[in-house]
């Protein structure tokens, strides 16, 4: 089997975190001025993957959570605002 890359176009102020099945990470940030202050969206997404692989308790409160929000779209008790691919 082949591996097949998809190629993702970031903005200059977007910010990506890429995860495989063993939670390997590889983080995909804008450039910064070394006296920049980091945005909060830059420190969240490095907390978002400090805790993704190193604190598995984390991970199963999140996947809880998430198992939760879509059974609840899927009974139609709540409505969701999340977008997958392209918005």
């Amino acid at each position: 089997m082949s591996k097949e890359h998809t190629t993702i176009e970031l903005a200059d102020d977007e910010a990506a975190l890429v995860i495989n099945k063993n939670r390997k990470i590889q983080f995909f940030l804008p450039d910064l001025e070394d006296d920049d202050n980091v945005p909060e969206y830059i420190q969240y997404l490095t907390a978002l993957a400090i805790f993704t692989q190193s604190d598995d308790e984390f991970v199963r409160d999140v996947l809880g959570k998430f198992q939760k929000i879509m059974a609840d779209v899927e009974d139609g008790e709540s409505e969701s605002s999340i977008q997958f691919g392209e918005n």
